[in-house]
């Protein structure tokens, strides 16, 4: 057994430094202003394959009515980016801490979160190739799986705001598990649909997030039910962990 020197205490690694969102306000934004960027920056880079295209013979409608597919990969993309953009939001709403390897999973999300711009251009470029739309599904199955694997990480650690119910978690696991499994099976259906792929995407939005609140218990993404109860006795106890620390601060004297 390891031992400091000359102590003979046993080596205690040291622990990985977690960041409160109220006792360090500045590290905690410093995540999310990254996040915001990369978000930012990949929403801006979707226009570039929007150029206006040379003068020719057959006039500026005809010209434009030949970038119809880079419109259509466009207005997905944004769609699609738009909705990744809230539900980061929303993760990070729930979040009270965060530490090394929740960051490193939030850097993880994020690049796949830049490759958004290269999957749109795929598509744009090559809108008969069901290759385009695999690899368009690919980015966003591991945008949604990196999403999830967050919760998964945060919720037994006791890193959500004590507010958090377990019902309010398991909307957003089921959810985040539903859109891989969507994303996921369109990729050998493109070679099948090709390019009505983008509305079984698109149509699955709604009926996706329908879904994940009906396995969930849950009528809305915040706020416990009637009858809900947590998924695992490893969720209840982090449920039950969460509760008794908050009462217990919200009795603890102030300076």
């Amino acid at each position: 057994m390891d031992t400091n020197a000359g102590s003979g205490v046993p080596y205690q690694p040291p622990t990985p430094p977690r960041y409160d969102r109220d006792q360090h306000p500045t590290e905690f934004s410093r995540i999310l202003a990254l996040s915001d960027g990369v978000f930012a920056i990949a929403l801006t880079l979707l226009v570039l394959d929007l150029a206006i295209p040379a003068a020719g013979d057959d006039g500026l409608g005809s010209e434009l009515w030949e970038l119809r597919s880079n419109f259509i990969a466009f207005g997905v993309s944004v769609f699609l980016v738009g909705s990744a953009w809230w539900g980061h939001h929303r993760l990070f709403a729930m979040l009270q801490r965060a530490n090394g390897p929740l960051i490193g999973l939030n850097i993880v999300y994020l690049a796949f979160v830049a490759l958004i711009p290269f999957a749109q251009a795929a598509l744009a470029s090559y809108p008969g190739e069901p290759l385009a739309y695999v690899t368009f599904a690919t980015v966003f199955a591991f945008i949604n799986a990196v999403d999830t694997l967050v919760y998964r990480y945060a919720f037994p650690r006791d890193m959500l705001r004590p507010h958090v119910t377990t019902g309010a978690y398991r909307l957003e696991v089921r959810w985040g598990v539903i859109s891989v499994a969507l994303f996921l099976v369109s990729m050998p259906l493109a070679y099948v649909l090709g390019p009505f792929t983008i509305a079984l995407w698109l149509a699955f939005m709604p009926v996706g997030y329908v879904v994940a609140s009906l396995l969930a218990g849950e009528g809305m993404p915040t706020g416990r039910q009637g009858g809900d109860s947590p998924a695992d006795p490893a969720e209840d106890a982090a449920d039950t962990t969460r509760t008794e620390d908050a009462e217990t601060a919200s009795h603890e004297p102030r300076d």
